[in-house]
């Protein structure tokens, strides 16, 4: 008796299209998975309508397009991005949310990087910074990567840059030590800031 109801369940579960080793509560019905198909299918039916986005410039000789065209970060946009970035991690260290000798690492990696192009000396302080500053360069690289993120659709708030254009420089210094038996290196961070002139 026992064996002849595990197979009549067996074979109600067959179906209604339960499988077989897969936890029942964690299956779809029939009709749920008709539904998520068909549900499937009209998205994908909706994207092949979507015309292809622009990615060029219109100029003075082309129509312009029904689509908004993406325009590529230009080295003003990341700079903007760079400064925020900094501004960012200057709030987080006055918020407590991040230490002040990682916020320092972060605001130097990203002062290092935004100002590589005008200044090729940077690369030392980068490399240093990425070998003995792991968690701040870290900090500093996610920090970036969602300002990215946010910024191609929305707009950066303007006191935040302000912060990140204050400061102009950074310096890793390094203060080595041999104690005879052997030396360690100490790095010490700075930064120069127009706030600072002023006053």
């Amino acid at each position: 008796m026992k064996n002849k109801i595990t197979k009549e369940i067996e074979y109600m579960k067959y179906v209604l299209g339960y499988k077989r080793g897969v936890v029942i509560s964690e299956q779809l019905t029939p009709e749920q998975k008709a539904k998520l198909d068909a549900d499937a299918k009209a998205a994908s039916d909706k994207f092949k309508t979507i015309e292809p986005v622009n990615t060029t410039q219109p100029d003075s000789t082309t129509p312009t397009s029904k689509t908004n065209p993406v325009v590529p970060f230009s080295a003003a946009n990341m700079t903007t991005v760079y400064n925020f970035a900094i501004g960012q991690v200057t709030e987080l260290q006055s918020q407590n949310k991040i230490g002040s000798v990682d916020a320092s690492a972060a605001k130097a990696w990203l002062i290092f990087n935004r100002d590589l192009v005008k200044n090729p000396t940077n690369k030392d302080g980068i490399e240093i910074l990425s070998k003995n500053y792991q968690t701040g360069v870290s900090n500093a690289t996610n920090i970036l990567n969602i300002t990215k993120k946010y910024s191609s659709t929305n707009t950066l708030p303007a006191d935040t840059i302000n912060i990140g254009v204050d400061y102009i420089g950074a310096t890793v210094t390094t203060e080595k030590s041999d104690f005879g038996i052997g030396s360690s290196a100490k790095y010490k961070i700075d930064f120069t800031r127009t706030s600072d002139k002023k006053s």
